[in-house]
């Protein structure tokens, strides 16, 4: 095999502006073997985000037509070729990573597996939160008022950026929709999407230069599940405050428990709030204020509720990230379960003084019995000594 090594990157395109090889992270003794637009040095594809090799490990092409890199002895990424042997490695001007077989047959494809010019950074967990027990979507495409449908055709089974829009097709290659994510002049631009740690989606022009684009989805920064801490709430200028139901609670934690202990009590979370999730899941019933209320209560995992009085929608949640602060006044009335005991109660949320004290008072109660034990013990054993005391004198006696 015959490569160009061009700090770490061992594999060009023929128009050079693609390159395959390997890139640092942010500890220098580590590396992640990518695809990366040398123009802007950004990562457009990477095999193994999740585990970084050392130096000393390797990056195999093997007699065997097999492609995988080691770390250590073990495989962290290898290519799927369904068995069949690879010919070729090839770094295409598309940015497209391709593996040949015999007669130039395509075996596998990074495209395949990374929507078209997609990137996921890692260490990111919100985008359909999956950080939650239940995961709870905050965008969707199908509600962007700059998708155009095209209405004939089968299921999305294929993404691509072409231009400034995203493009969809079905397993026909059928165009199905596209989504233009930017009003910029440059179409012909190589763009690619970036899902950041953030949460957000960020559409780059590499070519010049990898800066923004004028989009970033969603477009509402507090639409996130959390741009604040958890039970906060967010403003539009991206300020958080805690709510007012939460205010006298410690660090502004609703100090949950669960309802089947009989130790809590819902509270209003304030007026004007509104949550990320609720455009995009379906209610968990239809029923008034008191039936929403108690349908939480009798749900040991309801962690807050939000219900609407005109559809008489009732949303229950086992997690919760950040409220949002509708200055227009929201439709949704929010409660948040919290313990009846005002915070000093055992439970996961809280600064845990409620758990700190049961083993103190433990502590105190077997301490106090040691000590009344060892004095028992004393005073049996002085009055044991005594006996025997006045047992021995009088034999003492007879013997002068």
């Amino acid at each position: 095999m015959t490569w160009i090594n061009l700090n770490g990157l061992f594999l060009i395109s023929n128009s050079s502006n693609f390159a395959f090889g390997f890139s640092t992270t942010q500890d220098a003794t580590q590396f992640l073997l990518v695809v990366v637009h040398t123009g802007s040095s950004k990562v457009i594809w990477s095999a193994n985000r999740g585990s970084p090799v050392s130096s000393s490990d390797k990056f195999i092409f093997g007699e065997d037509g097999k492609v995988s890199l080691q770390k250590g002895d073990a495989v962290v990424w290898t290519a799927d070729t369904g068995g069949k042997r690879v010919s070729a490695v090839e770094m295409q001007d598309s940015g497209n990573l391709v593996l040949l077989g015999n007669g130039g047959s395509v075996l596998w494809q990074s495209f395949e597996t990374s929507y078209r010019y997609t990137y996921i950074e890692p260490g990111f967990c919100r985008w359909n939160e999956t950080c939650f027990q239940t995961p709870q979507p905050y965008w969707s495409i199908q509600k962007e008022s700059r998708m155009i449908i095209n209405k004939d055709g089968g299921k999305v089974a294929v993404a691509s950026l072409s231009g400034n829009s995203w493009r969809f097709y079905d397993g026909n290659k059928v165009f199905l929709s596209q989504f233009i994510f930017s009003d910029s002049s440059d179409a012909n631009g190589t763009w690619i999407a970036v899902l950041g740690n953030d949460g957000f989606i960020s559409f780059y022009n590499l070519d010049d230069g990898g800066s923004d684009s004028q989009t970033k989805i969603p477009s509402d920064p507090c639409s996130r599940p959390e741009p604040c801490d958890a039970h906060y709430v967010c403003s539009g200028n991206n300020v958080c405050q805690c709510p007012l139901g939460l205010s006298d609670r410690p660090n502004c934690q609703a100090e949950v428990v669960s309802s089947c202990d009989g130790s809590t009590e819902l509270v209003s979370a304030g007026d004007r709030l509104n949550y990320f999730a609720l455009g995009f899941v379906p209610p968990s019933s239809r029923t008034d204020l008191e039936g929403c209320k108690s349908a939480c209560h009798g749900n040991c995992s309801c962690l807050a509720f939000f219900f609407q009085s005109s559809s008489g929608n009732c949303f229950l949640f086992s997690d919760i990230g950040s409220f949002q602060n509708s200055h227009a006044g929201s439709s949704f009335v929010a409660y948040i379960k919290v313990s009846s005991d005002g915070g000093s109660g055992s439970n996961a949320g809280g600064d845990g003084s409620g758990k700190k004290s049961f083993p103190i008072v433990v502590i105190i109660v077997i301490g106090t019995l040691i000590v009344i034990c060892g004095l028992l013990y004393m005073a049996f054993r002085y009055h044991r000594k005594k006996e025997e005391d006045a047992r021995i004198s009088p034999l003492h006696l007879r013997r002068r």
